[in-house]
């Protein structure tokens, strides 16, 4: 028999107290090492405002895969940043470890709102607030 046990996590009892991304972007933990004792995935919900883009990052060794649940995503990556995709509300977006990226809601009314899961027990966020690309998006 199996020591685990099942967690609930309550809407009201997610916790700001993860790694952030300047730029906007909001990150709430919901499974993690220190919320429910997960050894290998971290998963929240993030809302980024309408024009408002994230700050040049990436998130270490974790792989991420996002669920757009409301409103619109620019995903920027690339060597210089130039590339992009679009995710929409329904669309699934996975981010490679390692991958410098930025995340933008090109919307000038509607916040974006994301379900984020990631292979590590605790969010990893490298911002790089020293990239040139940085100032294209402020």
């Amino acid at each position: 028999m199996s020591d685990a046990t099942v967690r609930l996590v309550r809407r009201g009892d997610l916790s700001g107290a993860t790694a952030q991304t300047a730029g906007g972007l909001v990150r709430l933990s919901a499974v993690s090492t220190s919320m429910t004792g997960s050894a290998g995935l971290w998963m929240g919900i993030a809302e980024l405002p309408a024009g408002h883009a994230t700050e040049v990052h990436h998130h270490g060794e974790s792989e991420t895969a996002v669920l757009v649940l409301d409103g619109v995503t620019r995903w920027w990556y690339g060597d210089d940043l130039s590339e992009h995709v679009v995710a929409e509300a329904g669309d699934f977006v996975y981010v490679p470890a390692g991958a410098i990226h930025v995340e933008e809601n090109p919307s000038t009314t509607a916040p974006a709102r994301i379900v984020v899961a990631r292979t590590s027990g605790e969010a990893i966020v490298v911002n790089l607030p020293d990239h040139p690309a940085n100032a294209r998006f402020r």
